[in-house]
């Protein structure tokens, strides 16, 4: 039987296009049933809104849980439920690897902001685009919304209870060592660090090509053999679901 891999993380999971592309493209499709629920610019608030019914759909045999932006956020723009969204939003890669549309599925779902685009031309054309990214910027730089992205990881680590899973630290040079307060933070609801992606790739930065820390199609292909593939559990019909960094 092939092991179902469940990704979770934002366009750095997800990749952005051919030059960038996500490193479960990498994984062995003949091997493991792939579903690569990567949104580009998603926080994890919508991660944790959509992983319930992710983990009830897929039934995965492992999980792989990226970090995204601390200051990243998002919420649900219709009264489309989690199991209809995703339903509604899969499409075939390739066969055995399903993906998430942006456009036509969660997008038309979900306002996404980040703050590199919540101050662009194109992210404000709208009134309830204006207002709701206003009220973003007066509340993403205080302490209290970092404290908001510790509480949501808790509630991802519980959400994935006896789920065999990964956590993987963003893609940025430092990650969360780069903020010593939420590097603590993070480590404390962990237990331990997530999986640092510069410290298992050797030479990481050389495959840095865009300033959103994206990585060239050989620097995707590293990361699926240095982290997921060294982190996914052997098949076993009567393994016990395991917590794996």
């Amino acid at each position: 039987m092939r092991m179902k891999l469940l990704l979770v993380g934002c366009s750095w999971t997800a990749g952005t296009d051919a030059d960038r592309p996500a490193p479960a493209d990498y994984l062995d499709n003949g091997k493991h049933e792939i579903y690569n629920a990567g949104i580009q610019g998603s926080s994890i608030h919508l991660h944790n809104f959509l992983l319930e019914s992710l983990l009830t759909q897929v039934q995965p045999d492992h999980v792989f849980f990226q970090l995204t932006g601390a200051r990243r956020y998002g919420f649900q723009t219709s009264k489309i439920s989690p199991d209809t969204v995703l339903s509604e939003s899969w499409y075939d890669v390739k066969p055995n690897y399903k993906a998430l549309k942006l456009q036509d599925g969660i997008k038309q779902h979900f306002h996404i902001i980040t703050p590199g685009n919540a101050d662009t031309e194109a992210k404000n054309r709208t009134n309830f685009q204006k207002t709701a990214n206003s009220d973003y910027n007066a509340w993403v730089f205080t302490d209290m919304f970092r404290h908001q992205f510790v509480q949501a990881l808790a509630y991802t680590k519980h959400l994935l209870g006896t789920y065999s899973h990964t956590f993987i630290d963003s893609n940025s040079s430092s990650g969360y060592q780069g903020d010593p307060v939420l590097h603590k933070q993070v480590q404390q609801v962990l237990g331990k660090d997530p999986v640092l992606p510069y410290a298992e790739i050797p030479e990481y930065s050389n495959y840095i090509v865009d300033d959103g820390q994206h990585l060239n199609p050989a620097g995707a292909k590293l990361y699926c053999e240095n982290i997921y593939n060294t982190r996914i559990p052997s098949p076993s019909k009567d393994e016990t679901p395991m917590f794996i960094l």
